[in-house]
Order: structure tokens, then C-alpha cells, then sequence
């Protein structure tokens, strides 16, 4: 089960403009929200408008639509960015590493991945588990 309330609270809310890019209900189109699964929004450096990478997280609400967490912004100088369970209300450590994600110039993103308990998806070469690349990249993981 989730831990709904740090994610519904949207505890760790960037106060930039990142949070006008991208919305769980308004567009994450690549998955529908799922019981027993949750989807994760990763925009790169050259994707936003903040200066730094970031993901969100969407899980699915009570009434059939999406809940989300704030922006978490991502450290660039990092190998990976591990984010806890009390930052992003699931069950385990979210990593991230960010590969080409942090390089502006670049139109891949190369070396980039996201892994949740044991499931990592290359987000360069990201198959059905993962959207099309538009304005960042959202994946979708079993709780």
C-alpha cells in the first residue's frame, strides 16, 4: 500500500515554474491510473525550464484519477538521487540517474534511468514500461 498522505499532501512542492509543466491529470497521457501501480514523470535539463532535471510522481486517487507529489528536483554533480520513502509515500527508495539528462545540448537521453525495488528502466531505450519522450519521459512501475 502507498503512503498516500505524503504524496496527496504534495510535501516537498518546488515553488518554480516546473510545477506548471507537467500534471498528472492534465498530462500524463501514457498510462491510465491503475490500482496497484504508479507512474513517475522524469524532464530533463533540456526539457525544463528550472535549470535542473526532475521527476513526479502520479499514483492513482480514490475517485479514478490521479494523485501527484510535488516536483523533486534532481542533483546533476550525482552519480544517482536516491529519494526515500518519506519523500515520495511508496513502499521504497526511488533512484534516478540522469545520464544525458543533464547535459542541455543533448537530444537523447543516454545513461539516463529510473529504478523502484529492484525494476530499472533505461530511459533511453525505454520499451512498453515507458511513454514517448514529450517534454520528459513518464514511466509506470508495480507498488
Amino acid at each position: 500500500m502507498l503512503k498516500t498522505s505524503a504524496v496527496a499532501a504534495g510535501m516537498f512542492l518546488f515553488s518554480g515554474s516546473a510545477t506548471a509543466l507537467f500534471n498528472c491529470n492534465d498530462n500524463q497521457n501514457a498510462f491510465p491510473p491503475t490500482p496497484g501501480k504508479f507512474a513517475v514523470h522524469y524532464t530533463s535539463v533540456r526539457d525544463t525550464n528550472t535549470g535542473k532535471p526532475w521527476i513526479r510522481i502520479c499514483t492513482p486517487s480514490s475517485v479514478g484519477d490521479w494523485d501527484q507529489s510535488g516536483v523533486l528536483e534532481l542533483d546533476c554533480a550525482a552519480e544517482s538521487n536516491t529519494f526515500g520513502t518519506d519523500q515520495t509515500g511508496l513502499n521504497a527508495n526511488f533512484v534516478v540517474v540522469n545520464g544525458n539528462g543533464c547535459n542541455s545540448d543533448s537530444t537523447n537521453l543516454s545513461g539516463a534511468s529510473m529504478s523502484y525495488d529492484g525494476e530499472e528502466y533505461d530511459l533511453q531505450n525505454a520499451g512498453s514500461e515507458c511513454g514517448d519522450r514529450d517534454h520528459g519521459i513518464t514511466c509506470e512501475w508495480d507498488v
